[in-house]
């Protein structure tokens, strides 16, 4: 058989044919360039992901019977073909918190959503320290895949501390003013809270209750009035031993008396005359140890100085 040429010859040898090739190269290029250009798939975007954000960011410690909210939303992240990375914030995102130890943090609730549209966009969460210790909170987002019909998980953490840091004070502070209508004193500071921060330092304001009745009786009706008042309680805790250095510091107490007497004529009542009292100063007081029962001398200054006994409770908040 002759040999056939097609283009530069290339010559295919079997037993003793020889086919020219050029011609099936060439055949088989173009072929492949259809297929390829046939089934080639479109560039396509990469899935989105999604970050779980929390805040605070740091989360300080906790004492215990304390409480801290937390506010945790979901940002969506996706990558369009040209590179553009687009954000959002997701309306109704199912989030769900764990406490790896709830017996020393609790977290509620179980699980919640973000808010919709004209709503907030974070879930919010609430923690509370149960006992002295440390656990982690997790908030987390789960994505089902819906071709793959498989789950990825994103989350975010926060690591909780725990301490026995808050002390309850309780006093009642009694005296009488040695002129005028020797009025009788009573100031209270009844079930208010203090804490002591991480480093041990201590500077809480105090409410102060106070009540006065005039002791000398004449024949007009007298009446007082005293206002509530602030105190400061401040000082540190040796975080060693636990024993506290504390410095009770009272503000001025306003007060007045209000004389109403009887008319000449017709024993009616009149309107009566109202005067002011000189402020009632109680000076501060420094006092020590690690909670209980203490009972100080306690010295008030008006126009005169007067004498009182002040008995003093500090008792630590422990759960439950």
């Amino acid at each position: 058989m002759p040999t056939i040429y097609f283009g530069p010859k290339i010559e295919y040898i079997s037993g003793s044919n020889k086919v020219g090739c050029s011609s099936k190269l060439v055949l088989w290029l173009v072929l492949s360039l259809v297929l390829v250009s046939a089934f080639q798939i479109a560039p396509q975007s990469p899935p989105p992901t999604f970050e779980v954000n929390v805040a605070p960011m740091n989360a300080p410690s906790l004492c215990v019977k304390e409480v801290m909210k937390f506010y945790v939303g979901v940002t969506g992240s996706t990558t369009a073909p040209d590179g553009t990375i687009m954000q959002s914030a997701l309306y109704h995102a199912t989030i769900e918190s764990n406490s790896s130890n709830p017996g020393i943090a609790s977290v509620v609730p179980p699980s919640t959503s973000t808010g919709g549209v004209g709503g907030g966009r974070e879930a919010i969460f609430t923690v509370k320290g149960l006992k002295a210790g440390r656990t982690t909170i997790t908030f987390s987002y789960t994505v089902q895949h819906p071709v793959l019909l498989s789950y990825d998980t994103y989350l975010d953490t926060r690591d909780i501390k725990v301490r026995d840091c808050l002390y309850q004070i309780d006093t009642v502070s009694r005296w009488q003013k040695s002129n005028g209508f020797k009025p009788r004193m009573v100031a209270t500071i009844h079930a208010n809270v203090f804490k002591v921060q991480e480093d041990g330092s201590i500077n809480d304001g105090l409410r102060v209750k106070n009540v006065a009745s005039p002791t000398v009786r004449i024949p007009c009706g007298v009446g007082m009035t005293v206002t509530y008042s602030r105190a400061t309680i401040s000082g540190s805790q040796d975080l060693n031993t636990g024993a506290l250095n504390l410095t009770l510091d009272f503000e001025p107490v306003s007060a007045s008396t209000k004389v109403t007497c009887p008319l000449v004529s017709g024993g009616n009542t009149g309107p009566g005359q109202e005067l002011q009292v000189p402020q009632f100063t109680p000076r501060g007081l420094s006092f020590g140890g690690g909670g209980g029962v203490v009972t100080l001398t306690h010295t008030v200054v008006t126009d005169t100085t007067d004498t009182s006994t002040i008995r003093i409770i500090i008792t630590p908040i422990t759960f439950p």
